[in-house]
């Protein structure tokens, strides 16, 4: 709950900063980029007992506040969106005589909060900007498997490439390529080691604000 705080105190010290800030609301559709990929895991002697596959992320809808600020051919924008995002596993374990494959799927509640300024073209915006994804909540799996334990992030951090259109006065629309920093499996550790599937959750996203 402390991270809700945070984020609204940044979101809302910003009308302090700016006295012609301009706030609304704002939806947007995610999708995560990055394809399939399989870490497999042994024991000290080099035997194999787990595959572990990312198989997809399904796409997010994320709803929340904007704020919006522009002064001659500059532009700020910033968001605090609530994301709830699912990501899907397969895992094979080799541990017995017939080896087992189980499929699961981890839910992420995410306060996504996007920073971005640049530039204004006419009815353009070409901007960048850090992005912070405080995680609320998230429903953990595989650290019921044996060896493998859960050290889930209390925030992830990421960088957009946002290109935005002005409608009209109070409805925007833009799209944004967020880079993120982290891996897909970075919230589990096996024997207290990182796992790594080479997969990080970039995710193009469109957004829909109406700014009062």
């Amino acid at each position: 709950m402390r991270y809700l705080y945070l984020a609204f105190f940044l979101f809302f010290i910003q009308n302090l900063s700016f006295s012609q800030l301009r706030l609304g609301i704002k939806t947007n559709y995610s999708k995560t980029l990055g394809s399939s990929n399989t870490a497999q895991f042994g024991d000290e002697n080099g035997f194999l007992l787990y595959e572990l596959d990312y198989v997809s992320s399904k796409d997010c809808i994320g709803l929340g506040l904007t704020s919006y600020y522009e002064i001659g051919n500059l532009f700020f924008q910033g968001d605090v969106l609530y994301r709830k995002c699912d990501i899907n596993f397969a895992l094979r374990e080799f541990t017995s005589n017939n080896p087992i494959e189980q499929k699961f799927s981890e839910r992420h509640h995410v306060l996504n909060v996007p920073i971005a300024a640049g530039i204004r073209y006419k009815k353009f915006n070409f901007g960048v900007g850090p992005i912070f994804n405080f995680n609320l909540q998230s429903d953990m799996v595989l650290n019921k498997m044996h060896n493998f334990q859960a050290n889930p992030r209390k925030i992830n951090l990421g960088f957009q490439f946002m290109v935005g259109y002005k409608l009209n006065n109070n409805i925007h629309i833009d799209m944004k390529y967020e880079n993120t920093f982290n891996n897909i499996s970075d919230q589990y550790q096996y024997k207290n080691l990182p796992t790594s599937l080479g997969v990080s959750p970039n995710i193009l996203t469109v957004g829909l604000s109406l700014i009062f």
